[in-house]
C-alpha cells in the first residue's frame, strides 16, 4: 500500500466504536501486516523528526514567516497523522 492509498481510505466506526479502515481501491488491496502498520507509524515519526531537525531550524525560516508558517503547517499535518495511525493501528494482546 502506497501513500496514495493511506490518503484514499476513509476512517469508519465499527460496532465497538473503534476506527477502521474501508479502502476505495479494493482491487488493488495489498495484504495489510502489523508491519506495515509499525512501519507506516514508524516513517512518519521519521518525517516529523527530520523536518523538525533541519528544516524547522533553518535560519530561513525566521527570516520569512510566510515559509515558517507553511512548514508548521506541514509538521502539525505529519504529528496529526502520527497520531491517527497509532489510534487506528491494530494492537494484539
Amino acid at each position: 500500500m502506497n501513500i496514495q492509498n493511506i490518503f484514499k481510505q476513509n476512517i469508519n466506526m465499527n460496532q465497538e466504536g473503534e476506527k477502521s479502515f474501508e479502502s476505495d481501491d479494493e482491487e488493488n488491496e495489498e495484504k495489510v501486516d502489523d508491519g506495515h502498520w509499525f512501519q507506516l507509524l514508524d516513517r512518519t515519526h521519521l518525517l516529523y523528526k527530520f523536518s523538525e531537525e533541519h528544516i524547522s531550524s533553518n535560519p530561513v525560516l525566521k527570516q520569512n514567516s510566510a515559509l515558517n508558517d507553511m512548514v508548521d503547517e506541514i509538521e502539525s499535518k505529519i504529528f496529526h497523522l502520527y497520531q491517527e495511525i497509532g489510534s487506528i493501528m491494530p494492537i494484539k494482546e
